[in-house]
């Protein structure tokens, strides 16, 4: 009797904790839906776009270190007035952090008019967060012109298939497969690299301002088409003049509701058709917090409902920020976040070979030749020309003085 109740307690003690069970299943579908596919240029805003930038965000040259570095002026005339109170206003600017270009809190919080030193990007990012967001997709880059080539199961494909949104660090972003605006969700028939989907991105390097980013390429993120991508939180990195190979492998997580550990839940649809989940719920979780302790919310992120975007401008607000940042990193209890149930995760095995090795292969060989003539017998291009000059000079000069002495015959 002692033995069985020993055992059946034991028993139920582990049962009713509700131990985890990992169920593994590798299956092989001749069809499955093709995920979506979002791309972002590293340069948010075109280099020709920058004199309406100027002019739209009420920066002139003297005031603003980003117009001022890249030479750019107003075509508008202004008076010494309203220079006057721009200059004022942009100087009250809190500093904001070189890394992610987000406002950050003074040390000195007692000092209402923090001095403002003006680097690029803390100008940009105070002018650029007040501009609405019409001009800000305006001034980025188009699709038209980003996605070069599109091809997707050997069909060509175009702009048309791709959905525009806007965030903070990118600019704009595209997506392939959103199932957006009506639009049927793609399947794939089969696998390998003859298949799939095929891009080729214009990153219009000559429209990127290297005052304001220090990468030259694409940010690539592969997500379920009902899931809205997270640019900042997730995806890759594509280099410029590569040719980049993405292999995927899908995999669908099922988690068990309560009681069991996981704790997860069935996240709604946001109001946007996509599907809620839980970086969506822990970022907008911060952004209600700061609606309710600083009355605003942070404009570098999606604003909820019914909330106010916050001055960056505004020492008090900017501090009040800082302040909801650090409770949530303090008490990690405030937002309650748990995992869905139901998930799909992308691995991704990513390999990457040089884009027009060809022409690659010529540069290097005048590249190498030309090292060698400069540094064992001292031959640059200028010496090059030079004997030629004198070669020319030479035979025109001897080729002249044929001339001047050939006799001249004359017929009686």
């Amino acid at each position: 009797m002692g033995f069985c109740l020993f055992h059946s307690i034991a028993y139920l003690r582990e049962y009713f904790q509700y131990p985890t069970v990992l169920n593994v299943q590798v299956n092989t579908e001749s069809k499955l839906d093709f995920p979506a596919v979002t791309v972002c240029n590293y340069n948010r805003i075109r280099s020709n776009a920058l004199d309406s930038f100027c002019c739209t965000s009420g920066l002139l040259l003297k005031a603003s270190s980003l117009c001022h570095v890249l030479n750019v002026t107003c075509s508008q005339t202004n008076n010494e007035e309203a220079s006057s109170k721009r200059l004022k206003t942009l100087i009250g600017s809190p500093p904001l952090s070189a890394s992610t270009a987000f406002a950050t809190c003074p040390r000195n919080r007692t000092n209402n008019t923090v001095s403002y030193e003006g680097s690029i990007m803390k100008s940009f990012s105070n002018a650029y967060v007040s501009l609405p967001l019409s001009k800000k997709i305006q001034m980025g880059h188009q699709v038209q012109k980003f996605v070069h080539q599109c091809q997707f199961m050997g069909q060509p494909c175009d702009h048309l298939n791709f959905t525009t949104f806007h965030t903070f660090l990118y600019g704009n972003c595209f997506t392939f497969n959103s199932g957006q605006n009506g639009k049927d969700i793609l399947r794939a028939t089969t696998d390998g690299s003859m298949s799939g989907l095929h891009l080729e991105l214009n990153l219009e390097t000559d429209e990127y301002i290297f005052d304001l980013t220090n990468n030259i390429g694409a940010r690539l993120i592969i997500h379920p088409s009902n899931v809205k991508p997270l640019p900042e939180n997730e995806g890759i990195a594509i280099t410029s003049e590569l040719e980049t190979s993405i292999s995927i492998e899908q995999v669908n997580i099922h988690r068990s509701k309560p009681p069991y550990p996981d704790n997860c839940i069935d996240y709604p649809n946001d109001g946007e058709g996509f599907l809620y989940t839980r970086n969506t719920c822990l970022r907008d979780c911060f952004q209600q917090l700061s609606q309710n302790k600083c009355s605003c919310a942070d404009p570098t992120w999606p604003l909820p409902r019914n909330s106010t975007s916050c001055d960056l401008r505004d020492v008090t607000q900017v501090c009040c920020l800082d302040d909801v940042r650090q409770l949530l990193r303090n008490d990690e209890n405030i937002c309650i976040c748990p995992l869905p149930c139901c998930e799909i995760q992308y691995k991704l095995s990513v390999s990457s070979t040089k884009w027009n090795p060809l022409k690659s292969k010529v540069q290097d060989i005048f590249s190498n030749l030309g090292g060698q003539m400069g540094m064992w017998l001292g031959i640059s291009l200028m010496t090059l020309l030079h004997y030629f000059e004198t070669i020319l000079g030479s035979v025109f000069c001897k080729q002249k003085q044929t001339i001047h002495q050939s006799p001249i015959g004359i017929n009686p």
